[in-house]
């Protein structure tokens, strides 16, 4: 939280066996700084998404960790393939 362009992407681990003090880093005070990677196709989406589901993050902590963490580090374009 203290290096401004210091990032986390949470891959190569299935979620359940994320240490709960991660778990605690992506739900309160590190919610800005953590996003969603996959080790696809050795973790399958399906069950990536599960086992999040089943970590139970508050709402903005998992969208922030899902989507919204990336697209304002990569600087996407958040209305890109609407209307």
């Amino acid at each position: 939280w203290k290096h401004e362009n210091v990032f986390i992407i949470a891959d190569a681990h299935a979620p359940k066996y994320w240490p709960k003090e991660f778990v605690h880093y992506i739900n309160s005070y590190g919610r800005h700084k953590v996003m969603y990677g996959t080790d696809f196709p050795v973790l399958a989406f399906d069950r990536y998404r599960a086992e999040i589901d089943a970590l139970e993050l508050r709402p903005e902590s998992r969208r922030m960790f899902l989507r919204d963490n990336a697209i304002r580090v990569f600087k996407l374009d958040q209305k890109r393939g609407e209307g």
